[in-house]
């Protein structure tokens, strides 16, 4: 429901990456505290979006408000980013600091993060000591200059893929601290209405688009379906009946 607080995700830079990263993660934030707005983009270049892709580097803050006043919003409860996306995730608020009341990044780019001490807004931080890319040491540097961090380390060879099963539960413990996710109502879940369809079709949801990956559905797209139109069918009062061979 647009009407919700907005939580939106910025992938990384890497040359296949898109939107579709964070399927299993708004899941999973959705699985556990329900009425949030979520939004995931491909950046400029990346997936389905055409444009530049140094546009999310160099403009990052005017990106982000554009994405967040085109969905209706002032700002975001939450900016979450991963490895570059998450470089542009704490360097919008730097340059517009009412943009978002909290951020959260797993496996983060930080350049001269010193300057993180102007984020005031809650922040959470991942880090794997074992990734490269990511220098645990520039995730130390950063848990030290922000005002208000949660900060994670673990090690991938021991700990597995710590991130995907923890990242979810640390940001809806920052969420439920937001003053809009606070100020809004539980409501009772919407029904489907009558013959609706999710936004671009399970087929959208789904399936890559060129070479992009990402976590993705492990559902094949026909069972998918055939639920959602049962679920649809249902709400009318028509009983499925399987057509004979």
């Amino acid at each position: 429901d647009p009407a919700d607080p907005l939580v939106l995700y910025v992938h990384g830079s890497g040359p296949r990456n898109s939107s579709m990263f964070w399927n299993n993660m708004v899941e999973a934030v959705d699985a556990l505290h329900p009425n949030l707005y979520h939004v995931a983009i491909c950046c400029p270049g990346y997936g389905r979006s055409p444009g530049d892709r140094q546009i999310i580097r160099s403009y990052p803050g005017a990106l982000i408000e554009g994405v967040i006043r085109a969905c209706g919003k002032r700002s975001a409860a939450a900016l979450v980013g991963s490895s570059q996306g998450a470089c542009a995730v704490m360097n919008a608020p730097l340059e517009r600091p009412a943009l978002a009341e909290s951020v959260a990044v797993c496996h983060p780019v930080g350049h001269a993060v010193e300057r993180y001490r102007a984020i005031k807004v809650p922040a959470l931080l991942i880090f794997d000591t074992e990734d490269a890319g990511h220098p645990v040491e520039v995730g130390r540097r950063m848990r030290e200059a922000l005002p208000n961090p949660t900060y994670f380390e673990f090690t991938h060879s021991k700990d597995g893929a710590w991130e995907e099963q923890n990242m979810a539960p640390e940001m809806v413990k920052i969420l439920r601290g937001c003053a809009s996710v606070q100020g809004r109502k539980r409501r009772r879940k919407k029904s489907l209405p009558e013959l609706s369809t999710l936004a671009g079709g399970m087929r959208a949801w789904t399936e890559r688009y060129g070479d992009e990956h990402g976590w993705t559905w492990d559902v094949q797209e026909e069972v998918a379906t055939a639920a959602l139109r049962s679920v649809r069918f249902r709400q009318l009062g028509v009983r499925l009946r399987r057509r004979p061979a």
